[in-house]
């Protein structure tokens, strides 16, 4: 990722060759919080004046300011005894591993926990039932006619699908209509414009890297993330 912004330049400016590589071989972490290492900052300096970061207080100065807002949710009962005996496996399957096979383990286990929070049916083995609630879902249920009596037109984020399709399945039940987009969607940009266009659509759900690249959508007044 990190070597990303200098590809599209690397063909057209002579100034930008050798930027990913020495990006790539730099020390450390990627960018975040904190100093730049020493290896990043060269790159950086050399392609400053060609990439333009503009911020919402610099283009659009009316819009009003991000209000971002947590919402926690206690787990069903089923949910919690399933991420308590998940937990413990997850603790007792990385005390004889490798470094390399631990943070392997660790971040799959990281990801059926995100799942177990999210619905029982996103695991893929028998504690899977379809008859157990999920609050999440339950919660959004609860902010989606929240926000659609207020007139207002959301998006929802999941970064799983199987997590879109039950959404899509509550959306359907509740007779809501919606735009969808997920990575086997084909047209992309004619899914986007519907929803632009049709205020009748309150709701566009789609995958977290489906939407992030290269979609604009301007009209909608809230966020969801799942």
């Amino acid at each position: 990722p990190c070597a990303a912004p200098w590809r599209p330049c690397s063909s057209r400016l002579p100034v930008a060759r050798g930027c990913a590589s020495r990006v790539r071989g730099a020390s450390g972490p990627p960018p975040g919080p904190g100093p730049v290492p020493r290896g990043r900052r060269r790159p950086s300096r050399r392609m400053r004046p060609f990439l333009l970061r503009r911020k919402k207080s610099d283009v659009a100065r009316d819009l009003p300011e991000k209000i971002e807002q947590v919402l926690s949710c206690d787990l069903s009962s089923a949910q919690r005894s399933t991420y308590d005996g998940l937990l413990r496996e997850i603790q007792l399957g990385v005390t004889d591993a490798n470094e390399a096979a631990v943070r392997m383990k660790m971040l799959l286990g990281l990801l059926r926990l995100r799942q177990v929070c999210c619905d029982l049916r996103l695991l893929s083995h028998d504690i899977a039932r379809e008859s157990v609630p999920s609050t999440k879902l339950e919660l959004l249920e609860e902010l989606l006619e929240e926000a659609i009596d207020g007139g207002h037109r959301v998006l929802v984020f999941s970064q799983f699908v199987k997590m879109l399709l039950l959404i899509r399945e509550q959306l359907e039940s509740k007779s809501i209509a919606f735009a969808y987009l997920a990575g086997q969607t084909k047209e992309r940009q004619a899914v986007v414009d519907r929803f632009q266009d049709d205020i009748n659509i309150p709701v566009f759900s789609m995958n977290f890297n489906t939407g992030g690249f290269g979609l604009t959508a301007h009209v909608p007044q809230a966020l969801a993330l799942s």
